[in-house]
Formats: C-alpha cells, sequence, structure tokens
C-alpha cells in the first residue's frame, strides 16, 4: 500500500514538475555545434572498471550515443544510492542540467544491492532458499519505496531546469540462469527484485511526457555472460563489460530515433519480377510483381515477347490487377511487363522455361476410344462391296430377256384407257368404210 501511495505522489509532482519537451536533440543547435547530453547515475553509467577508475570512462554508455557526436558530461558517481544522488542536486548541478539537451539516469541498482547486503550473501556460496527470500524481500520493499521517493524529487527538481528528454535507464538482472543450485538461486533472486522495482516504480515514470524508459533488463535478459563483468577475485559481479555499453548505447540511440526521425530522401522505385515455380510443373505459373512503392503503381501490362518497348504496350498488353499485383503464364518464353508509376516506367523481361506439356493432354487420344464405336460402322459397310461384286452383276442381259415384255409393255403400261379405245375405234371405222365401199359396188352392177 506504502508503494500505491508513492506511485500517486509520483504522479502529483510529476504533473506539476514534467512538462511536455519541445527540444529538439540537435535541432536548435547550429550545424557546427553538438548537442549535449548530462549523464545522472552510479558506477553504471561512470563506466567502472573500464579504466582506471580516476574519472568517467570514455568508453562509458553515455559516450557512445549517436556514435558519440554529442558533448557528453557525465555526473555520474560510482557506488552513490537515489538518496545520494538527490542530495547532490545542488545549484551548479542544475545549472549544468539547465543546458542540456538530453539527459540520461541510471540510478536504484546500489539501493537494491545494499538492502539484500549482496556482498555477504555473493561470499557465503550458500543457495538462496525460500525461507531466505521471504526475508529479503520486505527489504526490497523498503528500497523500492525508498528508490520510488527520491525518483520523482529528482526528476522534479530536473524539470524546474530543463525540459530536455530524460532517459531513465531501469535495472537489469546482473546475475544470469545457471544450471549450479547457488548461481541459479542467485538469479532467481535478482529476478524477483528487478521485476518489482522495474514494475512499481521504474516503468511508472515512463508514462509522463518526456520521459523515457529504457530496457536495459530486457536487453541484458539472457546476455549476462556477454553484457556483465564476472570477475569473482576483485569481487565484480555486476557492472557492464564494453559489449555492455554498446548494448545501453543502443537503446539511446533507438529511442532518439524514434523522437526525432530524420527525413531521409524518398527511395526511388523498385520493381521485381516473382515467379511461384523454380521446378518443373505442368503449370500454369503465378507471377507476381514486387514493388516497394505499390501507391504510386498506376498501370501494369504483360505480354510474351522478349523485344518489346513502350510502345507496344500503348494499344496492346494484357491488364494486370492493381489489387493483386500478379498474373498467370501457361506457355514457356520471354515475358515482358510494363510498369507505369507517377515516376516513371519501368520494363522488366523474365523467361519461363519449366512448363512441360501436361500428360493428360497426349494421353487424351487413348481415353477418346468413343470413335472405334463410329470406327466399327466402316467394317459394316464393306462388306457390301462384296456383295456387289458377286456374279450377280452380269444377270442383267437374263434380266433383261425375262424383263422384255415389260420393257416392251412400257408404252401401254404409261398409256391411259382412252388410247386404247381410241384405236379400237379407229379400227372400226376402217372396217366399217370398207363394208359400204364393197356395198356400193355390189348395188351398181344390180342396177345395171
Amino acid at each position: 500500500m506504502k508503494i500505491k501511495r508513492y506511485s500517486l505522489l509520483f504522479a502529483f509532482l510529476l504533473v506539476f514538475n514534467v512538462f511536455a519537451s519541445t527540444a529538439v536533440f540537435a535541432e536548435d543547435n547550429p550545424e557546427d555545434v553538438p548537442p549535449t547530453i548530462v549523464s545522472l547515475g552510479d558506477s553504471i553509467s561512470y563506466g567502472y572498471n573500464l579504466g582506471d577508475n580516476s574519472t568517467a570512462s570514455p568508453n562509458a554508455f553515455p559516450n557512445l550515443i549517436a556514435g558519440g557526436f554529442p558533448d557528453v558530461i557525465n555526473l555520474s558517481k560510482p557506488g552513490i544510492t537515489s538518496d545520494m544522488l538527490l542530495a547532490g542536486m545542488n545549484e551548479q548541478v542544475l545549472m549544468t542540467l539547465a543546458e542540456a539537451d538530453l539527459i540520461t539516469i541510471n540510478i536504484g541498482s546500489n539501493d537494491l544491492l545494499q538492502a539484500i547486503d549482496y556482498k555477504v550473501l555473493l561470499g557465503s556460496g550458500i543457495p538462496i532458499d525460500d525461507a531466505k527470500k521471504a526475508e529479503l524481500e520486505p527489504k526490497v520493499t523498503a528500497a523500492a519505496m525508498k528508490l520510488a521517493g527520491n525518483l520523482q524529487v529528482i526528476i522534479g527538481k530536473i524539470r524546474e531546469k530543463s525540459t530536455a528528454p530524460i532517459f531513465l535507464y531501469n535495472i537489469y538482472n546482473p546475475f544470469g540462469q545457471s544450471q549450479d543450485p547457488f548461481a541459479g538461486s542467485v538469479h532467481t533472486l535478482g529476478e524477483m527484485i528487478v521485476n518489482k522495482v522495474n514494475g512499481d516504480v521504474i516503468s511508472k515514470a515512463g508514462l509522463f511526457p518526456g520521459i523515457y524508459v529504457l530496457d536495459a533488463y530486457q536487453a541484458f535478459d539472457g546476455n549476462q555472460h556477454v553484457f556483465v563483468m564476472l570477475k569473482p577475485e576483485i569481487n565484480e559481479f555486476i557492472h557492464p563489460t564494453q559489449a555492455g555499453h554498446v548494448a545501453l548505447a543502443a537503446l539511446a540511440d533507438h529511442q532518439l530515433a524514434i523522437i526525432f526521425p530524420e527525413d531521409p530522401e524518398e527511395p526511388p522505385l523498385e520493381v521485381n519480377v516473382l515467379v511461384s515455380e523454380e521446378e518443373e510443373t505442368e503449370g500454369p505459373i503465378e507471377v507476381l510483381i514486387q514493388t516497394n512503392k505499390d501507391d504510386s503503381i498506376t498501370a501494369l501490362k504483360w505480354l510474351k515477347g522478349s523485344d518489346l518497348t513502350e510502345e507496344n504496350f500503348i494499344s496492346e498488353g494484357n491488364e494486370i490487377s492493381l489489387e493483386t499485383f500478379s498474373f498467370e503464364v501457361a506457355e514457356n518464353g520471354t515475358y515482358t511487363v510494363y510498369v507505369e508509376s507517377n515516376e516513371k516506367i519501368v520494363l522488366l523481361k523474365f523467361t519461363i522455361d519449366n512448363i512441360k506439356a501436361p500428360p493428360v493432354e497426349e494421353e487424351e487420344p487413348p481415353v477418346e476410344e468413343e470413335p472405334p464405336v463410329e470406327e466399327e460402322k466402316p467394317p459394316v459397310e464393306e462388306e457390301k462391296p462384296p456383295v456387289k461384286e458377286e456374279p450377280k452383276e452380269e444377270k442383267p442381259p437374263v434380266k433383261e430377256e425375262t424383263k422384255k415384255p415389260s420393257s416392251g409393255n412400257k408404252l401401254p403400261n404409261t398409256a391411259t384407257n382412252s388410247y386404247n379405245y381410241l384405236v379400237m375405234g379407229s379400227g372400226m371405222l376402217v372396217v366399217g368404210f370398207s363394208v359400204m365401199v364393197t356395198s356400193r359396188v355390189r348395188n351398181r352392177k344390180v342396177n345395171r
């Protein structure tokens, strides 16, 4: 419950003291004047054990931010807690902070390490059991509450003098996972501590404008064997190696890129042709047009052929959908794709040579066994010629002899009954005329 009260107090003070950062990291400075970074914190930001420790190391992460271009004023001190940092926020420090373009804070590790008396724990070599963790938990909670109260006041004092962005690093677990019972138990204890402090204290600050929490915990998790110095002979278990400082600087660079994005020049249009099949296939093959500026494309077409120019596509060409940017080809050959954008026109050529003729089409003739049904009819027709070639063809003379009467009667058969009556009547007239002439001759002889 006390941590919640501190969180509410933290929010109250930040509302009054935290202003949205309007400073631009390098924009307000002339091009030949580098920006200024002011670093607050303990031995981590000091670069402890990277050099002779007499002064802050030039290889510490604040000096690596933005490629080492900024001027760095490193006010960090080895071994200090949040109490000590707050006590050192004098007028001179505040005036220095007023000139900063960026402020980094890395504090709290010593608060927690001192709370659990880590040197005794690590020196004992005895695995930390659940009973020991339960004993240490109230001490960790008290240290977290103290850190929350100090941190809110520190940020409040900074905001009285500066609106520069504040990069607040959370706490990483210096103890990596291990199969060794003792080392494994120390890792588990470290997880309990950092998760509590990062979640209940430090992450809360990132909710307000101008304060950015950088996730050192995530960067170091699983990488302790590379990022943390492990030198038991000098009681060194927690400080970053040079690689660890590079990782911490990279977190700041990433955040700077988000806050102050550059305006890169518009990249030129890039177009590629991707073919869906590389191995031999029966097709069809899908062809995909890939560009880095889909929205700028105004027309897409394709034609088969290699010696094609823009003029060929003025009145010709197969349209390609501007939704799918793809089409299909079913034949081998060289093709040309026409790409028209707001910037320029691009012609791309590609060759397809892996489409083989589908075996189904080649085997279709055997499948078409229906024609044999039609082909069976010709044999029936071929049986007729033998019938025609039989000697029966020589019978026409016989038929003519037997059919002579009928052939001689063709005219009568075609005549009508009136014709027959006419012939008969003519015959009777002839007979009657002969009888009449004979009778007259006889009468003449009698009269004489």
